[in-house]
C-alpha cells in the first residue's frame, strides 16, 4: 500500500512544478523579446509564438487590416 501511494503521491507534484517552471520560463523570454529581436528569433526556433511581433510583421498586418498608412 505504501508504494502505491508514493507513486500517486510522486505524480501529482511533477505536473505542478512542470506548470509553474513554464510560466517563469514564459515572462522572462516575453521581456526580453520586447527588448530586442535576437530573443524572438531563439524562441521561434524553441517552438514558443510570442504575442509580441517584429517591425516588419507589424507593417504587414496594419497594410493589410487597414489602408497603409501615410509616410
Amino acid at each position: 500500500m505504501g508504494s502505491h501511494r508514493s507513486r500517486s503521491g510522486g505524480k501529482k507534484p511533477v505536473p505542478h512544478d512542470g506548470r509553474k517552471r513554464l510560466e517563469h520560463r514564459f515572462e522572462p523570454r516575453q521581456m526580453r523579446g520586447a527588448t530586442t529581436n535576437s530573443s524572438e528569433d531563439s524562441a521561434r526556433s524553441e517552438g514558443i509564438k510570442l504575442p509580441v511581433f517584429t517591425d516588419e510583421e507589424l507593417k504587414f498586418h496594419t497594410s493589410s487590416r487597414e489602408t497603409p498608412p501615410d509616410f
